[in-house]
């Protein structure tokens, strides 16, 4: 053995080095797994074997390969025996691969630099194995042979090729393909443009040339859809206009076209002129905010942010009522970018008593329904009042609201929305969702090179 494998490394045909721990599929032919031996020199050996090989027990074939074993550190081929952890080793009550899965995983406790020779496994006990392997990112390691006795169907012994196989998770970046497919479903789009932009570089020589322009597609939807739920709606739509065939959300479209949105000077807004007119560009920013809040509460669980978002919605909406009512319009709107805007609660009064005045403006025939009633805990006849009092509350205190908080929080603004359109959010046809993850693969044309399993929707 000792000439064979001076032989093969000699021709360059063993690409290993030494590691601490050697796993073992024991098969029948001793022979390539001591062969993996003398190559690897490991510390500690975990033998994985099955009931039984013909009529010898494998804890009792297990024994005679330990004797093989012990023969190689006689010999010199081996620095030192190593010691044999679960001594004989692991026999499988079944050899399937979830028992195989299983096995290993219980064995992998805390064991350092650790390579598994698949070589004398059968099929089953090698699917297992290799599945293993690539989850828990150890490497692979096959004994093959180019030369075989004609007769006896034996493979030459300095024939050996030993080394490690390509593991599909790393090489292919598997697994952060599948974070970059959760993290978009779950709109965090900065997070899944920083994964892809790392990810990309080291396995891109894997896929076809080409594959690179879809790549940059998927990244350039990042890039957009990140400035969107940022909102800055200006910079999304510069982003979106480098995608073809690409439509972003209403609210993009409606005031990034022209760079319209709000900008900011050293500490200053630059605001938007008439932004509360109850026109499509209004609405489509008020149903956006909806649905941000929606998602802060089911993508992001941040409920303290969801429920002051609320209230920020809230008084846009009030607000937005009051300009509708008013007929001294181009007045209000004008001391609303100069002054700011009216105290939530005066708004929420003057509309309940019917009358209101600010900066010199006055309403006398302000009406509103008692539209916040029923909206959990916020639907008492003064429930306007306790959502007021608990959003200065959570901004100004060191609370954290709890997850019904929030809910009601949104089911209190949406019922403000829609009394103050007249129709329920969902008929008012705004565009407020990112496209799905296989629209996103079919729009890139990274359907043609990524499995199935990675194009199909994530459940939340």
């Amino acid at each position: 053995m000792e000439a064979e494998l001076k032989w093969a490394r000699d021709h360059d045909q063993i690409q290993a080095q030494p590691c601490k721990t050697l796993v073992l599929l024991v098969g029948l032919s001793p022979e390539p797994l001591l062969q993996s031996i003398c190559v690897y020199q490991p510390k500690r050996l975990i033998l994985v074997l099955n009931q039984w090989y013909g009529e010898e027990e494998g804890g009792v074939f297990a024994e005679h390969l330990q004797e093989g074993i012990e023969y190689l550190e006689q010999q010199g081929l081996n620095d030192a025996l190593p010691e044999f952890i679960n001594d004989p080793g692991y026999v499988l009550s079944q050899d399937d691969p979830t028992s195989v899965f299983k096995t290993l995983n219980d064995a992998w406790r805390d064991v350092p630099d650790a390579v598994i020779d698949i070589t004398g496994g059968k099929k089953s006990m090698v699917a297992g194995a290799f599945l293993y392997a690539a989850y828990a990112g150890i490497p692979i390691s096959y004994v093959d042979f180019d030369e075989y006795h004609p007769e006896k169907r034996r493979p030459y012994g300095y024939s050996c090729r030993i080394g490690e196989i390509t593991n599909p998770y790393q090489h292919f970046a598997l697994r952060e393909w599948e974070r970059v497919r959760v993290l978009y479903t779950d709109y965090k789009f900065r997070e899944a443009r920083k994964t892809l932009e790392a990810m990309w570089p080291q396995v891109k020589g894997y896929f076809p040339d080409e594959t690179g322009e879809g790549v940059q597609t998927m990244l350039n939807v990042f890039h957009c859809y990140g400035a969107w739920d940022a909102g800055d709606y200006n910079q999304a739509y510069v982003e979106a206009q480098k995608i073809p065939s690409f439509t972003p959300p209403d609210a993009v479209e409606k005031w990034g076209k022209n760079g319209e949105w709000v900008t900011t000077s050293g500490v200053e807004f630059q605001s938007v002129s008439r932004f509360y007119e109850d026109t499509d560009c209004f609405r489509a920013y008020v149903c956006d905010e909806l649905a941000r809040i929606r998602r802060l509460i089911e993508c992001n669980e941040d409920y303290l942010s969801a429920f002051l978002r609320a209230g920020g919605l809230n008084e846009v909406v009030m607000v937005g009522r009051l300009v509708k009512l008013s007929s001294q319009r181009d007045d209000l709107l004008k001391k609303i970018d100069e002054r700011g805007t009216p105290y939530a609660k005066p708004l929420f009064e003057g509309f309940i008593q019917g009358e209101f005045r600010w900066c010199k403006i006055s309403w006398s025939s302000l009406s509103m329904n008692a539209w916040w009633k029923g909206t959990g805990r916020f639907g008492g006849d003064n429930g306007w009042e306790t959502f007021l009092y608990r959003r200065n509350e959570l901004t100004h205190q060191y609370y954290s609201p709890p997850p019904e908080w929030a809910e009601d929080a949104l089911a209190f603004v949406t019922a403000n929305v829609e009394d103050f359109f007249g129709q329920p959010v969902a008929d008012l046809n705004v565009n407020t969702e990112a496209i799905s993850w296989g629209a996103l693969c079919d729009l890139s044309g990274m359907s043609r090179y990524l499995p199935q399993s990675l194009r199909k929707e994530t459940e939340r």
